[in-house]
Formats: C-alpha cells, structure tokens, sequence
C-alpha cells in the first residue's frame, strides 16, 4: 500500500515487524532518508525480537523502504539487516561486520541452519491508522542477496507472502543443499535459482504458473523435480547442465517445452512425456547421453515437437520414443511393433507378445 508523506518531521506512533517465525518487534528509531528528511517513532515500545534502526529509502514524496535488523539472526553484537520496500519488495539483506562465512546463531547461542526469510511488517501512521505490507518479492538483480554466497546454512525459507521470485535473485549465490518455496509462489524469474550447484532439493508448489529462462541452469545437484500442472510453458534451458537430475516428472497441464530446457542432463535415463504437451524446442533433450527411454503419453510424436527435439548424443543412446497405446500393435506382416508401450501398476511398460 503506497502512502504518501510529508518530506519532514514525519510522525509514525507505531512501526512492528513480523518474521516468518512470528517473532515481533517495536521500538524507538529514527530513518534518515537520502535528503536529510527524517521520520520518527515517538514512543519506545517493548522490544521483542526484531527492532527497526537507521536505512535508506526516500524518494520524491513517498516512504519507500524499511530496514529491518533482525536480532535472531546475529554473530556478537552485529545483525542481520533486511530492506523492504513498501511495495512488499525484499531487494537487500546484510549486516555490519558479519562474517557470513562463520555460522549465525539465535539468542540462545544455537546455531541457525535453516534461514527464514521475513514475511510481513506493520507499522501505524501519524493518523493511528495500521498499515501491513506483506513481503510478496525477493528482489531482483545478481549480487543483491549476495552474502548468501559465503554462508553457512544447509537451508533457506520463502515465506508463502511471496509470490514473485524475481530474476537473478539467488544465481550463484546459496551453497546450500534445500530451498524450502512458499506455497504462493506463481512467478520464478529469468536465472533466479543457476549456479547453485550444492542444491540438491527444491520443491515447485502447485499454482506456480511462470517457470522463466535459465531458472535452474547449472544446478549441477539438484536430483529430481517436478513441473506441477499450472506450469503450461517452459522457458529456455531452464535445466540445461543439471547433470544429477535422474527423477524429472511433467504433471498433465505442460504444453511447451522449450529449446534445451534439459540440454545436457547427463544422468537422465527416462522420462513420460505427458499427451498436453504440443511443443518441444530445439535440443531441449539434446546431450542427454543416458537418455534411453522417451514415453510420449501420445499416439503419435506431435507436428510441433522440432525435428532437432533430440540429437546425436541422445540418439546414440535411445533405444525408441514410445508412443502410448493400449493394445499391442503389429505391422502388415503380423510383426509386433516395438515402439508402443502402456502403464502397468502405474509403470511404463513396453508392449510385448
């Protein structure tokens, strides 16, 4: 919700944030903005587990950004500090002297493995009027989430507020092995996810619809996936080089896969090709070298799959692309034709006499 501010001596009676660990805080603090303008808290509130300090974010005549300290996320008297905008925008999160490297821990001392991003905050204007903003964004651009690139954690949270995970927003930049998605997530940007080679886990919630380009390319640890049926077009290589990736399953509502969106998935051995498919681009298949079973849930492979669908390294390798039929088939001199299969106990099986 965007409300507008006079540029100076602004007064807010209240300002509480709420993590996606449900941990509050209040408390007294003073922004500084670009042109020297301030806003203040009046009042020190009881202080629970968050507390606001000094950030940057005004622009023309609107307050634009909140930075948020989080103290259960600290090493010694150092915190991590999160910017929201107040379009819900999370575009920043760092912290003075924090060496990302070494572990963070809670207030007890216990070491944080799992690092949940915030969710919402709240604050009350000069009128008493409460004003919450959800964090519906991780914000985009290379570098901006940064220190996640030298931390410690095995594992990081999207609170189900966001729904947007904007282009580049963690490329390169997690060692972890699991990214826990919010339930709401609809929209995965342009190359959001490349580069996490650790990342061997990482579940697409059903409603997600946008599945952009380069959005896993490179995650060379990543095991199995499944592309939920409210993803009805792939982007371009958004696998390609996810050379561990043996379990892929489409769910039925895909209708566009595009070119060398699993180029390069070495360790792929088959994979059910569901009837809503009516598209493949160029080599989205290609030098898939182990790739040796393709079920086409089609009678037939469709006029929009591109001649160049598969190439040389998968052909090498592949037996047949099977088409589903649910009888045996023969040819005119009564010879079973070997490229039919049907599910057995839910297994594609190949038709035998």
């Amino acid at each position: 919700m965007k409300k507008s501010v006079s540029r100076r001596n602004v007064v807010f009676s209240l300002i509480s944030f709420i993590g996606a660990t449900g941990l509050i805080a209040t408390g007294y603090s003073t922004w500084f903005f670009v042109d020297g303008s301030s806003a203040h808290v009046q009042q020190d509130v009881n202080i629970g587990k968050w507390i606001f300090n000094m950030g940057p974010g005004y622009y023309d005549d609107d307050f634009n950004e909140i930075n948020i300290i989080a103290n259960n996320y600290n090493q010694g008297k150092s915190k991590v500090e999160f910017a929201v905008s107040e379009d819900g925008i999370l575009s920043k999160a760092y912290g003075d002297n924090i060496d990302f490297s070494k572990p963070l821990t809670d207030e007890k001392g216990n070491i944080i493995n799992n690092f949940v991003f915030p969710s919402y905050y709240n604050y009350k204007d000069a009128d008493g009027n409460l004003i919450t903003v959800d964090v519906t964004t991780i914000g985009d651009g290379t570098g901006r989430l940064n220190w996640l690139g030298d931390s410690s954690f095995d594992e990081i949270t999207i609170p189900d507020t966001v729904t947007t995970i904007a282009d580049s927003a963690f490329n390169y930049n997690f060692p972890g092995k699991k990214i826990n998605l919010g339930k709401n997530v609809k929209y995965i940007g342009v190359g959001s996810f490349a580069g996490l080679g650790n990342m061997e886990t990482i579940s697409l919630p059903e409603g997600l619809t946008t599945l952009s380009s380069l959005a896993f390319h490179g995650c060379s640890s990543l095991n199995h996936i499944t592309i939920p049926k409210t993803v009805t077009t792939m982007g371009e290589s958004i696998f390609q080089s996810c050379d561990s990736l043996t379990d892929l399953t489409f769910e039925p509502g895909l209708e566009s896969i595009g070119k060398k969106s699993f180029f390069n998935v070495t360790n792929l051995e088959s994979v059910v090709i569901p009837s809503s498919v009516k598209t493949i681009g160029n080599q989205a298949f290609g030098g898939c070298q182990k790739l040796n079973h393709i079920y086409l849930e089609s009678l037939s492979i469709p006029e929009g799959f591109d001649k160049n669908w598969i190439d040389s390294y998968t052909l090498d390798n592949l037996q047949y692309v099977y088409c589903l039929s649910d009888k045996p088939l023969y040819d005119d001199n009564g010879v079973l034709l070997p490229n039919y299969w049907h599910y057995v106990d839910g297994i594609p099986t190949v038709w035998t006499e």
